[in-house]
């Protein structure tokens, strides 16, 4: 690790792109979260932060969904733009040395609610919501991978909420 930050990136590859960057380094702070409305404009979002990060000596990991080809989505419009973003994304361990783990749609949805979203102060609306699946693969990742350290995260997702600990009757 350098003495830079350690970036998370999360990317929600469609028709319209969501993303998320955050610190993990700073607990307390929000994810800055956007829709990306092309698959262009996401590919140069992408390339312009992984420069950023290097040329500042950050660490920069990225998290996105992956994508089955089924019977919806051959028929879904721009399927290709997201077969696209996701080529992209695959190229960068071996083009910038980026780390790119996928994750499930699914495995992002069922573990990182609208609930939990809401009590960590992610919750963030935009129009087709994909800020939002962005900041769920965001928060799975880092549950995933840096339990420990973001545990005061996860406890705060959990308090008041399905798996809150009752108190004794």
């Amino acid at each position: 690790m350098t003495d830079g930050r350690r970036l998370i990136l999360a990317v929600d590859p469609g028709n319209v792109t969501g993303v998320a960057l955050w610190d993990l380094n700073d607990l307390r702070a929000t994810p800055v979260a956007a829709e990306i409305a092309t698959a262009a404009a996401a590919y140069l979002a992408v390339d312009k932060l992984i420069n950023e990060a290097a040329d500042r000596g950050d660490d920069l990991e990225i998290v996105a969904e992956s994508f089955t080809i089924g019977s919806r989505t051959l028929k879904a419009a721009r399927t290709w733009d997201v077969l696209n973003i996701l080529g992209f994304l695959d190229s960068l361990p071996h083009l910038r040395g980026v780390a790119v783990t996928l994750q499930k749609p699914a495995q992002a949805k069922s573990f990182a609610t609208d609930a939990k979203l809401k009590r960590i102060t992610w919750w963030h609306p935009t129009e087709g919501g994909h800020a939002n699946d962005a900041l769920r693969h965001l928060f799975t990742y880092v549950c995933e991978w840096y339990r420990p350290h973001v545990g005061p995260l996860v406890k705060r997702a959990y308090e008041g909420g399905e798996y809150a600990r009752k108190p004794d009757a």
